[in-house]
């Protein structure tokens, strides 16, 4: 299903995916809290204990952006969560990172080695994710960028964002495919997409737009593992 959504836009591509489309450190956060932070004033231990299909599901169909909200108590003020997740992601962050798990596009990353045209780089926010992907072996082929904001990214031709938000404004170019996730938090109550300003301005540019599945919703549907 995921491979072949990208099929025919990726070929002969010099692609650059972010490490959060390929690392669920959302999860990974929950996995944190479940190990180590089990504070039943604020966490609900029923949702924390839900299998991982479940949970998954939890956070891709989520309405708002903190990951911390499926699992949090009524009463539970976002200001808190917002503090908790803040917290969490500076002081926590290297156990995050163990403790998540790959998305899909893992199974995308295998197909791309027997394709020499297709060039993969990710774009990582510290050497810590860097870390983490070195250890894949299915990214033995790609290549790896700390991001920072003098970079010119031209030279690609498809990005991959979990997201869509203003801070990709950053990223736009001519002439560009631009791959988001199917996460209900970039859609709106239509289910139109999000963030119109950045969708009109990737179409001026003569860009293109795509949706694809981090993970495959029928088989986390299926069953209680």
């Amino acid at each position: 299903m995921i491979l072949s959504q990208i099929a025919q836009a990726s070929l002969r591509s010099e692609i650059l995916m972010d490490f959060d489309c390929y690392v669920d450190t959302e999860f990974g956060l929950l996995q944190l809290i479940k190990k180590n932070y089990l504070d039943k004033s604020v966490f609900n231990i029923d949702k924390l204990n839900q299998s991982y299909k479940k949970l998954i599901l939890s956070l891709i169909d989520r309405e708002r952006k903190n990951p911390l909200s499926i699992i949090a108590n009524d009463g539970i003020s976002e200001k808190d969560l917002d503090d908790y997740y803040k917290e969490f992601m500076e002081e926590e962050y290297n156990n995050i990172l163990n403790l998540s798990v790959t998305t899909e596009l893992k199974s995308l990353l295998e197909l791309m080695k027997t394709e020499p045209s297709l060039h993969v780089t990710f774009l990582c926010r510290n050497e810590d994710e860097v870390n983490i992907l070195k250890e894949d072996s299915s990214t033995d082929n790609c290549k790896f960028i700390i991001d920072n904001p003098e970079n010119d990214y031209s030279k690609f031709t498809a990005f991959y964002f979990k997201y869509i938000n203003q801070d990709i404004k950053r990223y736009l170019y001519e002439y560009k495919t631009y791959y988001f996730s199917k996460y209900r938090l970039n859609f709106d109550d239509k289910f139109e997409i999000k963030e119109p300003d950045i969708i009109n301005k990737i179409i001026s540019l003569g860009g293109s737009i795509e949706i694809l599945d981090l993970y495959n919703k029928s088989y986390l549907m299926g069953g209680s593992n």
